[in-house]
């Protein structure tokens, strides 16, 4: 939804910035920048352990979703804030429910 190529971010007065919700965005922000966004993991997704150098903010906005982690799982349900700090993780929808999930990944 939102990116910043760095924090602080940049508030120009007076200016026409770049609309950063229409660039195409991958998972990662860029280096020392931040990125928003919202993620909905079908149901019986394919998780896939993964690292990032972000901190993760994350809201489960609606559903049940799993966290794995290399040890351990945790399911996070409808108004849970998870906040993830670069360890091996996946996103699973074991449950069979859409689940929309919004994220900001801060600078790495």
């Amino acid at each position: 939804m939102w990116c910043t190529e760095r924090a602080p971010a940049a508030i120009p007065i007076g200016e026409q910035p770049e609309d950063m919700g229409a660039r195409i965005l991958g998972t990662a922000p860029p280096r020392n920048g931040t990125r928003f966004t919202v993620i909905d993991f079908p149901p019986g997704n394919a998780p896939h352990m993964h690292r990032t150098e972000t901190i993760d903010y994350v809201i489960v906005l609606d559903g049940e979703i799993e966290m794995d982690m290399d040890q351990s799982s945790v399911t996070l349900k409808k108004g849970d804030i998870l906040i993830q700090r670069g360890t091996n993780h996946a996103w699973a929808n074991r449950l069979g429910i859409g689940n929309p999930v919004t994220g900001a990944q801060s600078a790495r």
